[in-house]
């Protein structure tokens, strides 16, 4: 019979994260506007990738026979004023927000991550950072990303780069918050006290454990990425016509409100939808992590 003590896995901690996120994920997706967020979600950016191998007609293909035409079954959403299919262009356009979206938050997460972690585990630079924190969020995220876009140029990389500078701040501010909420508590100290270092306690560590919060910030930042494309789109500041963009075709509906509205109803409605999913999916998750939320 063997006496020796068993040795506790070095994995377990890592298995009950991995728990606590899928309990989390579990609970948003009980609620009603959980599930219903996440599945209009996950169709949105199925149909925009799918857009190639779905749209019956390319995107800038022009029927001069055919213009300003009603819905019908040659055409679903009708065309616009160059007899452009509405269906296609709303398939791709999805495509191009949804792309233009998640690229701009992951730039703002891999800029304002590293930036939040610093600031609340260095305290003597956390002034700094949190100063020009302060600078950025003193305009609103819709008018730094049209003055960055009108400075750089009308493109979709452009806008990319203008929206992900305006969402920098959010990420950086919420990670530096759970620094501060997570690094005096035990685990911490005794990371630091087995002899860790700085980077190993902020990213092996700090990083895992705010992972809840910052999957909240991601869900929560897309849907406004999605609205700052549309907005810079629609003021000729986005992606250049003739490529399909939501925005683009909501400012060429402008003329053709009252004889041909369907050129407006469908974008617009599309946008709703993708906005409204990823807000109702984030705010689930946000109350799946509320304590007060467990507590009930």
């Amino acid at each position: 019979m063997s006496l020796t003590t068993p040795v506790p896995s070095v994995h377990a901690p890592r298995s009950a994260k991995r728990s606590a996120r899928w309990r989390v994920l579990r609970k948003a997706l009980r609620t009603p506007s959980g599930i219903v967020g996440l599945t209009v979600a996950i169709g949105m950016v199925a149909l925009g990738l799918l857009a190639p191998v779905i749209a019956p007609y390319p995107a800038e293909a022009t029927d001069f026979g055919a213009l300003l035409q009603p819905p019908s079954a040659a055409h679903l959403l009708g065309t616009d004023e160059l007899g452009r299919d509405q269906f296609s262009r709303v398939l791709y356009g999805i495509g191009a927000s949804v792309q233009i979206g998640l690229l701009s938050v992951l730039i703002a997460a891999i800029v304002g991550v590293p930036l939040g972690l610093v600031a609340g585990y260095f305290r003597r630079l956390d002034s700094v950072i949190a100063r020009l924190l302060d600078v950025m969020l003193a305009f609103p995220n819709l008018i730094l990303a049209v003055g960055l876009a009108a400075i750089l140029g009308a493109s979709a990389m452009n806008a990319t780069i203008a929206l992900a500078v305006g969402a920098v701040p959010g990420f950086a501010r919420i990670i530096r918050g759970e620094v501060f909420r997570l690094r005096g508590l035990d685990f911490v100290s005794s990371a630091v006290a087995a002899g860790a270092g700085d980077g190993r306690v902020m990213f092996g560590h700090i990083l895992p454990n705010a992972s809840s919060a910052l999957l909240v910030q991601i869900t929560v930042s897309i849907p406004h990425a999605v609205l700052g494309e549309a907005a810079l789109s629609f003021l000729g500041l986005g992606i250049r016509p003739p490529a399909p963009s939501l925005g683009t075709m909501l400012s060429n509906a402008q003329p053709f409100l009252q004889t041909a509205p369907w050129m407006a109803i469908f974008p617009g409605l599309v946008i709703i939808a993708i906005t409204l999913a990823f807000n109702l999916f984030g705010d689930a998750l946000r109350d799946a992590l509320d304590p007060k939320g467990r507590r009930r």
